[in-house]
């Protein structure tokens, strides 16, 4: 239940660490990355000798399939400061594989093949994740005046936190060289090999980090939501998404954050529901709902899984946003215009 993994000092997160902002926008899915077809590599090694189809190994052989967590998927037997996290967990992780392929017809092509093959479990197309829409640049006084609206029209509480709370977002990035967000830690799973240039190529990650963790130095007068208590780190997976990053990342973070904030969406993926469901320990996890309700209001995923704070949007007078998915797995809605 939510007040199992909620203290009070939850309470200003809940209600503002997650809202789709004012436009829809949409993140492609990048064809120069084709696809990515993801299965998990069956360990039972008595069903895996029967039958004749032999893909797995020649995928494997070949080096075309990757290990997403090739240590291993348990979560470590203790973690800093988080004496009750999961542990001794099965290593269902373990076998999950990912092979790129350049077309969607080579992509289905191989699920086909995969699921002829008893050493093959689960083979699907891994779905895009897209980011929530961007809000347009305002000014440090016209900011300043929103945030102070929207707290006073959603009564929060104006208090500093004295406890710091790991915080992860999973998102495009962020700006390491603005001055309101110099403390964050930023991991780029996309290209951790060498330090990026731009380590926010769209504006996204910055902007919600902005919004929860912002502080009110260097001459910016807009702190965050939750500037006083955020433990920050931002996890670069998006843009271009790549399910490999993404994966990895949402492990880690569930691993290692109180709270996790997913400002993205897409269709459900079975791989990212099996990491939630056994990386999770007592990470609250707050996932936007979605913007496409006027083209597109099915359930949107991680917020349709179980247990995650699905967020909508509402605007200034409290009534609901028009572009904001609705259905019953929502969980709070929250300010989403002009914020």
């Amino acid at each position: 239940s939510l007040s199992a993994h909620a203290p009070d000092m939850f309470t200003a997160l809940y209600s503002a660490i997650e809202r789709p902002l004012t436009m829809p926008h949409v993140t492609r899915y990048p064809a120069k990355m084709g696809q990515v077809v993801v299965y998990w590599r069956n360990l039972d090694r008595q069903a895996a000798a029967r039958g004749s189809r032999r893909i797995v190994n020649q995928l494997e052989e070949s080096g075309k399939a990757i290990s997403v967590f090739p240590g291993g998927g348990r979560a470590p037997a203790a973690l800093p400061d988080q004496p009750e996290a999961v542990h001794d967990q099965p290593d269902v992780l373990g076998g999950l594989r990912v092979v790129r392929v350049d077309s969607d017809v080579d992509a289905m092509e191989l699920v086909n093949e995969l699921h002829r093959d008893p050493q093959a479990k689960g083979a699907f197309v891994a779905p895009p994740r897209t980011l929530c829409a961007r809000a347009g640049a305002a000014s440090n006084a016209a900011a300043r005046s929103l945030r102070d609206g929207w707290r006073a029209a959603i009564n929060l509480p104006n208090r500093a936190f004295t406890k710091p709370v790991k915080v992860a977002i999973i998102d495009s990035g962020v700006d390491t060289a603005h001055p309101a967000l110099g403390h964050a830690q930023f991991l780029d799973l996309l290209e951790p090999s060498k330090r990026p240039k731009r380590p926010d190529r769209s504006g996204h990650g910055t902007h919600v980090a902005g919004l929860i963790a912002a502080r009110a130095v260097h001459g910016w007068h807009v702190p965050g939501i939750a500037a006083d208590v955020a433990d920050l780190t931002v996890f670069r997976a998006l843009e271009p998404y790549d399910p490999v990053a993404y994966y990895r990342a949402l492990r880690q973070a569930l691993l290692t954050a109180q709270v996790l904030n997913l400002s993205l969406t897409g269709p459900h993926d079975p791989a990212e529901a099996q990491i939630m469901a056994t990386a999770r320990g007592d990470c609250v996890v707050v996932a936007a709902a979605g913007n496409e309700f006027q083209s597109d209001n099915t359930k949107k995923y991680p917020a349709g899984l179980p247990d995650v704070v699905a967020v909508a949007a509402v605007n200034d007078a409290g009534d609901w946003a028009n572009f904001s998915c609705t259905g019953r797995h929502i969980t709070v809605a929250a300010p989403g215009v002009d914020v």
